[in-house]
Formats: C-alpha cells, structure tokens, sequence
C-alpha cells in the first residue's frame, strides 16, 4: 500500500467500536512507526523494528488502565507456519518490568477465491 511505504489497517472487533493504523518505515531513524487510534479517540504512537526473527513495537497508552494510569504497550508479531502471522499484546503498568498479555491474534491469508468477510 502507498507504493510499499506504509501500511493502512482498519479493524473492528466483534463487539465495540473499532479503529485503525498507518504504519511506516522512519529511514531517519531507522525504525517502524505506526500510530494507531481507535473508537474512543485513545491513541498510541509505537516505534521499534526486528528483533531477532520477530518484529516488536512499544508505545505509551495514557489511561489505558483508568484516568490517571497510563500503560506500555508491546506488540509483538512472528511468523506461523503457513503464512500465518501472530500479533501478541502486552501491557505493562510498571515502566516495562513486568508484562501481562492483552491480545493474542493469529492474521491468516486469504485463500485464492476466498471473499472478505
């Protein structure tokens, strides 16, 4: 999408309101970026890049846990077998020393013929 330099993403969840990203490549800084917001109008800026065989993005969620309690939030994405791609959420509430998962989501390809949903 946009001649390969970034990537637009819309989502909605089975129950909510849903939200999206853009996402690109910083060549500046040699780093991913994706700034992503949802529904409510919460917003994130992630960055990060590879690491080892995964791709990890970390951003600051302000009032991710309630007013006043901010967040950090990782996303961690790998190869599956077949093609598959495993996004993995974490949130941290303490700087970063301890992390517990949010969302777990397996993306799949389409197969030839398939329609969206």
């Amino acid at each position: 999408m946009f001649a390969g330099c970034a990537i637009r993403e819309t989502w909605k969840p089975l129950q909510g309101g849903g939200g999206g990203s853009f996402s690109h490549f910083d060549a500046e800084r040699r780093r991913w970026r994706q700034m992503w917001v949802d529904s409510s109008g919460a917003r994130v800026d992630f960055d990060g890049g590879p690491a080892g065989d995964k791709m990890v993005l970390t951003g600051h969620w302000a009032n991710v846990v309630a007013k006043g309690q901010d967040g950090l939030i990782r996303m961690t994405y790998n190869k599956e077998p077949g093609g598959s791609i495993r996004q993995h959420g974490e949130q941290s509430t303490d700087h970063g020393l301890t992390w517990a998962t949010s969302f777990d989501f397996i993306y799949r390809p389409r197969k030839a013929g398939e329609k969206k949903p």
